[in-house]
């Protein structure tokens, strides 16, 4: 029988993505004045020149134009609770598992700081992602995962790692997971996202230009 192996951090993340709603409360610093929007988008537009946006509008006639320091951000995030949460894993792995003809498998999530990090001395590992906002309900997605579903916790190294290890030409076993680095390593890969069935990945690979004119591939190439 085939087993499914997945890269469980993809799916705590989504789920805590789906488990809340976001916005952003600005205030006008001379005012005081507050607005929320969706977005930093919806507040000053989709270009640094702010075209587009609440902000652009409200320039319109303007002799002296307001600008992104005029005002203060404040980021909102609102839990929808561990109910929505919890579907959303369960669905996701259900849908996965009926997409692969399996009720086999088991899956790997990350906890703590890889090595890379202490190793990164010239620019941290991943440091241009600290002030991304992590879900508010995080932490408790995946003690949930812990207790409900197969998985074993990975420390040290990333969850994606031990899932290229433990899959590397194995083609009885199929990595389930997002990470574009997946297509570099020969694996059975299944991306949920992008794939109807595995793709066995091999040798040298391919390159080629997408319908939106980016890069995609696989194998060393890639």
């Amino acid at each position: 029988m085939t087993t499914a192996v997945f890269d469980m951090d993809f799916i705590k993340y989504e789920a805590g993505y789906v488990a809340e709603d976001r916005s952003i409360l600005v205030t006008e610093k001379k005012s005081g004045d507050q607005y929320t929007f969706k977005n930093r988008t919806e507040f000053w537009g989709a270009s640094r020149k702010h075209n587009g946006g609440w902000l652009f509008d409200k320039n319109k006639g303007r002799l002296s134009p307001l600008t992104e320091d005029d005002f203060t951000i404040e980021d909102v995030q609102t839990s929808k609770g561990m109910r929505v949460a919890k579907q959303v894993v369960r669905t996701r792995i259900e849908t996965i598992l009926d997409k692969l003809g399996t009720q086999d498998y088991y899956g790997y999530v990350g906890q703590g700081e890889s090595f890379r990090v202490e190793r990164s001395t010239i620019l941290k590992y991943k440091g241009n992602r600290e002030n991304i906002l992590r879900p508010v309900l995080l932490d408790e997605i995946s003690s949930f995962i812990l207790r409900e579903f197969p998985v074993e916790v990975i420390t040290f190294v990333e969850a994606d790692d031990v899932c290229v290890w433990d899959t590397y030409h194995k083609t009885d076993k199929i990595l389930v997971g997002v990470d574009k680095d997946y297509c570099g390593c020969e694996v059975n890969l299944f991306n949920p996202d992008k794939m109807d069935v595995p793709q066995l990945i091999k040798g040298v690979g391919r390159l080629w230009i997408d319908d939106k004119k980016k890069v995609r591939g696989d194998g060393f190439k890639w």
